[in-house]
């Protein structure tokens, strides 16, 4: 079926002057209090990996979850700006501002400049993004990398091309290397050429150049592939995420949206936009594929398996969710409707941006390590029943030398009445000691019962994500 061409000259003038602002807009609200809250555990450990040499940071990578590329990036980052809480999230707030002007890119290959521009704003005033783009973690090159593959891969699709054929492969390796839910945007994109071969929408010959640049991209990515079923023997083992149910799709759309008046608002105008589906069948395919597959396919592994399914790991499929978003907007037609459709999105919008720039989240490190520090006497001993936070979370922080810190337990994350009796004996060397609870794994409440309860508690400090004791062994009266 022939598809109408949409003009892709500027519907304003000053079309790229929007596009400044709109990026402008972006920037800012990303850069917005961006070191006011601490550093927390996540962040903490992509800081101190990215700080071991190259070596060190594939072989933690290869023990962990992650591949190794992001924490390289951040290596070469923290190497240039420092690794103070702004510059390393910084890394993050780049990475979300190419990802608004990929968008408009997208959409302008797709469409025309209007739903080019409007697209790129809703990405700019995402909540979502917003987030995701004040952390020092991955998620951000995931959604830009996975973007620009997009655009390449839409360039292919449009009209054959060696040169964007390199770079989509090339754009494919890097996202693959970065996280693996890469692998997923990626099976968006054969599905999709899968689709319109079947559907005899693509020439044979093209549909072989398609699978030549897949087959490239998966060789370059066995060397990891044997790196990929530990970890995935690991991940079963040592993590616990939620299993995703029936509704999982309208809360990840909520994510997307930031609030539930507006999920329900973005799926009418989504609605809207199918009104036109078969004037840009290929494209509102196209669209479809790489919204729903990289939601869905981790969905149903879930179902099979300890979950592996996180909002912020499908953070690219928010991309196309906007540009449909668009796209039924304009279907409203008349342009008063338009605009106070889109002052409304912009209201809610701001409503959760001043939530959430007005409302800590992130568990207090910066804090709860001052008060320690400011309190501790010489040589007393700080326990940590805290995962992973002694080494990536409160150090970062720690400036004194002379406190004496130990996790606990040593070589587990669960305390059981074996290991609670080495914390009993810790006590009891010492006059009074700190204790400091994050993330604990004390199902049967034996610090509750063992400790809390024998022993006098002289400080007891809450913070976001943590819990500060300060211990003494009871003075008995003879």
């Amino acid at each position: 079926m022939a598809e109408e061409k949409i003009s892709n000259t500027p519907f304003y003038k000053n079309e790229y002057f929007l596009l400044g602002i709109i990026l402008a807009i972006g920037f800012v609200l990303r850069l917005i209090f961006l070191d006011n809250e601490s550093i927390w555990l996540d962040e903490g450990i992509a800081i101190y990996r990215a700080k071991l040499d190259i070596a060190t940071i594939i072989k933690e990578s290869a023990d962990d979850i992650h591949p190794p590329l992001y924490y390289s990036f951040l290596k070469l980052w923290i190497f240039i700006f420092g690794d103070s809480e702004f510059a390393t999230r910084l890394l993050s707030v780049v990475f979300g501002v190419l990802t608004i002007l990929f968008t408009y890119k997208i959409s302008k290959l797709l469409f025309d400049s209007k739903i080019a521009l409007i697209s790129a704003f809703l990405v700019s005033i995402s909540i979502f993004h917003n987030q995701e783009s004040q952390e020092a973690r991955v998620y951000t090159v995931l959604g830009f990398l996975g973007t620009l593959s997009f655009y390449y891969f839409i360039h292919l699709v449009k009209n054959w091309s060696k040169q964007k054929c390199i770079l989509l492969i090339l754009s494919n390796v890097i996202l693959l290397y970065t996280h693996l839910f890469g692998v997923f945007i990626i099976m968006a994109q054969f599905a999709f050429i899968a689709h319109q071969y079947f559907t005899r929408n693509i020439e044979l010959q093209i549909t072989k150049k398609h699978l030549i640049h897949f087959a490239i991209t998966t060789l370059l990515f066995v060397p990891w592939v044997p790196v990929l079923f530990n970890q995935a023997i690991y991940f079963q083992n040592s993590h616990y995420l939620n299993k995703p149910d029936a509704l999982e799709f309208f809360r990840v759309f909520n994510t997307f949206s930031g609030s539930k008046i507006l999920t329900l608002l973005f799926l009418l105008l989504i609605s809207f936009s199918l009104f036109r589906i078969t004037v840009f069948k290929k494209y509102f395919q196209l669209l479809g594929y790489w919204l729903i597959l990289p939601i869905l396919l981790p969905i149903l592994i879930s179902q099979f398996s300890t979950s592996i399914f996180l909002h912020k790991y499908v953070i690219n499929s928010s991309i196309p969710f906007y540009i449909l978003i668009t796209r039924g907007l304009f279907e409203l037609k008349q342009k008063n409707v338009i605009v106070l459709t889109i002052v409304l999105i912009v209201i809610f919008n701001i409503n959760s941006l001043v939530d959430y720039y007005s409302t800590p989240k992130k568990e207090e490190w910066r804090q709860a390590t001052e008060f320690i520090e400011q309190e501790a006497k010489q040589g007393e001993t700080i326990v940590f029943h805290a995962r992973y936070c002694l080494k990536n979370a409160f150090n970062y922080y720690a400036k004194r030398k002379d406190l004496l810190k130990n996790k606990f337990p040593e070589n587990t994350n669960d305390i059981d009445t074996q290991n609670i009796n080495d914390l009993q004996r810790i006590i009891e060397k010492n006059k009074r000691i700190w204790l400091v609870l994050s993330h604990p794994h004390d199902d049967e409440k034996l610090i509750d019962q063992e400790i809390l309860k024998k022993y006098k508690i002289t400080r007891d400090k809450k913070f976001i994500g943590i819990r500060v004791y300060c211990l003494e062994k009871f003075k008995y009266e003879k």
